[in-house]
């Protein structure tokens, strides 16, 4: 994977300061194994359109504070948000067989 790791400060930057202004992902299930337990995660985009994802179930650990989708500023299906980055995560991903959202969720350093 090639993409570089950015904070949970980059993440909250790049929505304005507010998890409500992130993108809710919602995490349906699916074949790979999932340490987040399927909660979700919230999405983000850095100045060149990057996405920047976290777990809602790590952004909750880290900062103590209940994500409510309802409250976000969207809500995506995994596969739609797999089919919108598509030639992005073929480029970043190591093995097609990986699930986007950990792989991407993975480079924020909390």
């Amino acid at each position: 994977m090639r993409t570089t790791s950015y904070s949970l400060y980059d993440f909250l930057t790049d929505c304005a300061g507010s998890w409500r202004n992130a993108i809710f992902i919602a995490c349906t299930p699916c074949r790979h194994p999932c340490k987040n337990q399927r909660c979700g995660h919230l999405l983000s985009a850095d100045r060149d359109g990057r996405p920047r994802l976290i777990s809602v179930r790590l952004y909750e650990q880290a900062t103590g504070q209940k994500i409510d989708p309802a409250e976000c500023v969207g809500k995506l299906d995994r596969s739609v948000f797999a089919a919108a980055y598509r030639t992005y995560l073929l480029w970043e991903l190591d093995d097609a067989g990986q699930c986007p959202l950990r792989c991407l969720s993975a480079k924020i350093n909390t």
